[in-house]
């Protein structure tokens, strides 16, 4: 252990240097101490309040002084890699890391577009346009050249799964079409990414090869739901862009979906609660490509993974419910007290809320196989 001699009337620097080799710790220590200790400080307290100098004042809006609002900001900008501007990863989380190998370090350390355009919309909302712009560029970059997205993958791009998910190709158009309503494009044109996207979405579509919950393809709510949105998005940006002809059929297919929500969805044969017959189902069955799918959410059946051996693990697809409808009111495709949605959500209240002693939650959908078991 050693001691320094210190005077009162003396101040001292300390440095300390981390690095991958004596060498480029040395070399980093003196490059630091080569500037004054005053600089350094001022360069850190002004980088930590150019964070926070435009943040939406929302103290009158919560119950504890913007307390937990400020917290959770700082945790999402933690999510931002420092390598590769923009890119905001899922979690820094692994789940159940303690039995986790060194083979495999994904977890949740990965972009899931959805993941990430739900990160920087509120970091849009809280008043930081720069890194949800950042996020946007990140994301046009890493498109694939026929306007999908991998369904999730490493910080360099590289994808992790292979699945398709059609929201997370929607989710890029409606963080871009919210920075052109702001006007925070800045310099950049969103106008490539979008076409391309909108392109796979009515290509795509309107089946998804997986869902919200990555687990079975089908006609989805909530995928619908974004899916809506985005093609209505890019109709808006397309137009300002001057093609009408491609923001006119970006417009009639989300229409065309928008049509036939209720009778890919909802079922009016219910029987998972008693006096509850007509609500929105997890997902409607079906296959990506098939031209005339012949079962309804009435007739269908679902396959669930990751339920134990000998559990039974297939059921109607009417008596299975997720809250993932709620994104057709976000979107503005339903009203909040549209019967559907009304009954819809009495359904997932009686058979996925639960109440803790921190209030109530909600499991993702019934028989939900994912997670630890006792």
């Amino acid at each position: 252990m050693g001691e320094l001699p210190l005077r009162p009337d003396e101040p001292i620097t300390v440095g300390l240097a981390l690095a991958q080799s004596v060498s480029a710790a040395i070399t980093a220590l003196y490059q630091s101490l080569g500037t004054g200790f005053s600089s350094h400080e001022h360069r850190f307290v002004e980088q930590w309040d150019r964070t926070v100098v435009h943040a939406v004042p929302l103290a009158s809006a919560s119950h504890d002084e913007g307390r937990l609002c400020r917290s959770s900001r700082s945790v999402l900008l933690a999510h931002e890699d420092k390598t590769f501007p923009g890119a905001f990863i899922a979690s820094l989380s692994i789940p159940w890391g303690a039995w986790k190998g060194d083979d495999d370090r994904g977890g949740y350390h990965l972009v899931w577009t959805r993941d990430m355009v739900q990160t920087a919309s509120a970091l849009l909302a809280s008043g930081h346009a720069e890194g949800a712009l950042r996020a946007l560029v990140y994301l046009a970059t890493r498109q694939r050249p026929d306007g999908g997205f991998p369904q999730n993958f490493w910080l360099g791009g590289h994808p992790y799964w292979t699945g398709v998910q059609l929201d997370e190709v929607a989710f890029p158009l409606l963080l871009a079409h919210r920075l052109f309503q702001d006007h925070e494009l800045g310099e950049f044109d969103p106008t490539p990414m979008v076409r391309r996207a909108a392109r796979f979405l009515i290509h795509g579509g309107p089946v998804t090869p997986q869902e919200r919950w990555e687990e079975l393809s089908g006609f989805s709510p909530s995928t619908l739901a974004a899916t809506i949105a985005a093609l209505t998005a890019a109709a808006d940006m397309l137009r300002g862009a001057g093609d009408p002809p491609s923001a006119d059929l970006a417009q009639r297919y989300a229409d065309f979906l928008e049509g036939h929500l209720d009778s890919w969805t909802v079922t009016d044969r219910g029987s998972a609660v008693p006096g509850l017959r007509r609500h929105y189902v997890r997902i409607r069955p079906a296959r990506p490509g098939d031209p005339s799918p012949n079962e309804g959410p009435d007739m269908g059946w679902v396959t669930l993974p990751n339920l134990a051996p000998g559990t039974p693990n297939r059921f109607p697809a009417e008596s299975i419910v997720d809250p993932g409808f709620l994104e057709l009111v976000r979107y503005g495709i339903r009203r909040a007290d549209d019967p559907t949605i009304v009954s819809s959500v009495e359904a997932v209240d009686a058979l996925l809320k639960v109440e803790t002693p921190f209030g109530p939650t909600w499991r993702r959908y019934n028989h939900d196989g994912y997670g630890d078991r006792g």
